[in-house]
Formats: structure tokens, C-alpha cells, sequence
């Protein structure tokens, strides 16, 4: 969804990584109204990636309605970036330092509460999950 993301937040208009319900909305309506052809000919969207937005944006709203979230930090990562750190991790091919990338993903996540002012029990839940 990282990429995906990317062209959520093109389409809004909004450059910061975080993402409203009334984004998810928006975009919902655009792509529901209009299909993925609109969408890469107004918001020079890749057709292969438009076509594929609606089942991210129903994740998110699923998830913003079983949380009762404003809002969504959703940085520009994608999947990729984390099939790497793992795959370095496990192949031990950082070998230069013995960082722990997962400390950065935890104390990201822990930044972001706390300058968002996410509640604890949603904080926790997120933890649990990653």
C-alpha cells in the first residue's frame, strides 16, 4: 500500500503523511464515481495502480471506522522496504553495524503517537500488531 499511498495523498492534494477519513472518503467517491481511467487521466495516476486503489481504500476505511480514527499515519513505504530489512536481518548482510531496524519502526511509531496525541489503547493495539 506504500505506493499506493503515494497517490492517495497526489489525488487529495496533501503532501504530509498524514491521511484524514475525509481523504479516504473523497477518494473513495472519485474512484467509485468515475473508475480508474478518470483517475490516471486527472491525477496522472498509473492505470495498473488505480485499478487497484479501491481494496486500500476500503482497508482504510474499515480501519478508521473500527478505531474511530481521525486520522492515518501512512508514510511512503511499501512492502518492498520491509521484505529488504528483513531479508538483511535474517541473512545477517548488514554486517558493518549491528543495527536493529525494527527499534527505528518501534520508536517511529512512538513518535508519531505522541506528536498526534494517539490515544494509548490505540497505540498499544498497533504495537501488538507489528
Amino acid at each position: 500500500m506504500g505506493n499506493q499511498v503515494r497517490y492517495i495523498k497526489k489525488i487529495c492534494g496533501i503532501s504530509s503523511d498524514s491521511i484524514t477519513e475525509e481523504n479516504i472518503d473523497d477518494v473513495y467517491k472519485i474512484i467509485s464515481e468515475y473508475g480508474p481511467q478518470y483517475v490516471e487521466d486527472k491525477y496522472e495516476v498509473p492505470y495498473d495502480i488505480a485499478k487497484l486503489m479501491m481494496p486500500s481504500i476500503l482497508f482504510y476505511k474499515m480501519f478508521m471506522s473500527k478505531d474511530k480514527n481521525q486520522i492515518i499515519i501512512a508514510p511512503e513505504i511499501s512492502l518492498v522496504d520491509g521484505i529488504l530489512v528483513e531479508y538483511v536481518e535474517k541473512k545477517n548482510a548488514y554486517t558493518h553495524t549491528k543495527h536493529i531496524f525494527t527499534d527505528d519502526i518501534i520508536s517511529s511509531a512512538k513518535y508519531y503517537a505522541g506528536k498526534y496525541d494517539v490515544s494509548h489503547r490505540h497505540y498499544t493495539k498497533i504495537m501488538e500488531f507489528g
